[in-house]
């Protein structure tokens, strides 16, 4: 579990939301109340799914994930003005509201449950509805993925053999 990760509040714009991500190296982040309340996360997915559909899927969400901005767009003064209105949207309009979440108390496995095929990137650590800690599907796969010793039964061993004495 990451205890340090991105806390973005629900009434920030994009454009904020995204330099608290780049500045902090996170792909998502938890956004929260003024209390420091979960209301959802905020990454990558939303935000390019919220941007295509700003669009009128102008742009698919993988053309914006690889930055293919086409160029007959910087030709349309329409939509040039989506793009500047879209990065002063809140991040409330945006968010993921169904967010997988855990306790602090139960086993990293126990996250597994929550997950679903569009549950987001993270899965939340709470205490009470404060964010302590997010896992990220990658180190949540990570940690389930078995390790040599599980599968094989016995130690990995590190050594080579040595050769018998003739």
């Amino acid at each position: 579990m990451a205890r340090s990760f991105p806390r973005i509040r629900a009434d920030q714009t994009l454009d904020e939301a995204v330099g608290i991500l780049v500045a902090e190296g996170g792909r998502a982040g938890t956004v929260v109340d003024a209390n420091g309340g979960l209301l959802g996360t905020i990454g990558r997915r939303e935000i390019l799914r919220a941007l295509s559909e700003r669009t009128g899927r102008f742009y698919t969400e993988g053309e914006l994930e690889f930055a293919h901005l086409r160029v007959e767009a910087f030709d349309s003064t329409a939509l040039r003005h989506v793009w500047r209105e879209f990065w002063t949207t809140p991040v409330s309009q945006v968010m993921r509201r169904q967010v997988p979440t855990v306790t602090a108390d139960q086993e990293v496995f126990g996250a597994v449950s929550p997950l679903r095929a569009d549950s987001g990137d993270l899965v939340v650590v709470l205490e009470g509805r404060v964010p302590v800690g997010v896992i990220g599907v990658d180190q949540l796969l990570a940690a389930l993925r078995p390790n040599a010793e599980q599968v094989r039964g016995k130690p990995n061993a590190t050594a080579a053999p040595t050769a018998s004495p003739v």
